[in-house]
């Protein structure tokens, strides 16, 4: 391997986990080449993401940050005020760890660490993990030396620095998992949700919608596949959230957990023939790792529907359909899938299609352009 020509790197991956689990990614990729990671995360998820960090063997840290955008008067001052909390905190971490970088993955929960990180002439460097470069990403790439995408932008003209497209970092799990044969990924799907036992040989439909579910899918795919069964022979796994259940069909309902958006993914999409889905940047990424056909339904209240955008580069790539959220009755639903589950080439294209667009070396890549700046 070749050696590191940085040593210290502070990844600033706060909020959900479309920011969190890429910058866990990146700090473990950069802990086996010898680095030295250290994450500073912030928000509702800091307890949970603290343990994942260090489940990891991976130093962190919480720095404070509040939402500015808010319009009553005295909850602005109170915002600002732990803002400033969190920049002189970030000023004394990055006096002490002395970082030879700072890498961004893209919420203004990074506010007080990019603008320290300015103050001390460190260098910094942004990720955006979908197809439409974020507000916060914007913001900070006038102080950026360069800001890497997980799709290609459609408004990198906005951006005060360089953009390039390097990928989405995948979770180590996904990466690490061995593709299995869809009959040995349902036998090992079995043995771990025995109350739902799914049968070989069965075409298989996988639905999920994020981490807290999604009421569209929860709702309308239940009668769509209703009708599908007239049809073929299927079954389906469902991840759904909390307060999503949907209705019982011949499901296995697998619930999911805000910060485990995809509970033993690795064997779930290796099941599938067809994915249903919402179209985040990590999912995106996970199907195209394994190379799912997928019919992706974008959330429709995603930040200026960024993921319209990330569907909308797949379905160029020819790799997947896309049926906006608010045509996605059931009787949409079912005929746009009727078809494609009766056509096993067409369904093996989009699968070829899907696998082309993975880009498995993200972290490696990320780190390789931050270390492009030291050499």
């Amino acid at each position: 391997m070749k050696p590191l020509s940085f040593k210290k790197l502070l990844i600033t991956c706060g909020g959900t986990g479309g920011h969190f689990f890429p910058g866990l990614s990146i700090a473990r990729e950069f802990l086996a080449q010898g680095g030295e990671p250290l994450i500073v995360i912030s928000g509702k998820n800091a307890v949970a993401q603290t343990e994942h960090v260090k489940k990891a063997g991976i130093r962190c840290t919480e720095i404070s940050t509040a939402p500015f955008l808010i319009k009553n008067p005295l909850k602005l001052i109170r915002a600002l005020y732990t803002q400033f909390c969190g920049y002189r905190k970030a000023i004394r971490l990055l006096r002490n760890e002395k970082p030879d970088a700072v890498l961004a993955m893209g919420s203004f929960t990074g506010l007080p660490t990019i603008l320290a990180a300015r103050k001390l002439h460190i260098p910094i460097f942004l990720h955006d993990g979908n197809a439409r470069i974020g507000r916060a990403n914007r913001f900070f790439s006038r102080f950026a030396q360069c800001l890497m995408t997980a799709f290609p932008a459609v408004n990198d003209a906005d951006c005060k620095c360089a953009v390039e497209t390097l990928g989405m970092p995948i979770r180590h799990e996904i990466l690490a998992a061995h593709q299995l044969s869809s009959n040995d990924a349902i036998e090992k799907l079995n043995q771990i949700y025995p109350e739902s036992p799914l049968e070989k040989n069965r075409f298989t439909f996988v639905i999920f919608g994020g981490s807290q579910g999604a009421a569209t899918l929860n709702q309308k795919l239940p009668k769509a596949i209703e009708k599908l069964q007239h049809h073929k022979d299927i079954q389906v796994i469902h991840l759904f959230g909390p307060k999503n259940k949907p209705s019982p069909l011949p499901y296995s309902l697998i619930p999911t957990l805000a910060l485990e958006s995809s509970p033993h993914m690795e064997y779930i999409l290796s099941a599938a023939d067809w994915v249903v889905s919402r179209s985040g940047g990590s999912t995106l990424a996970e199907l195209a790792f394994f190379g799912r056909a997928a019919l992706l339904i974008p959330y429709p209240y995603a930040s200026e529907n960024h993921q319209t955008d990330n569907a909308a580069y797949f379905v160029t790539a020819n790799a997947a359909i896309l049926l906006p959220d608010q045509e996605a009755s059931s009787n949409n639903i079912y005929d746009t899938l009727r078809p494609l589950m009766q056509d096993d080439t067409l369904r093996l294209d989009y699968q070829t299609a899907m696998h082309r667009c993975a880009r498995p070396n993200a972290a490696q890549d990320v780190l390789k352009r931050i270390g492009e700046f030291f050499q």
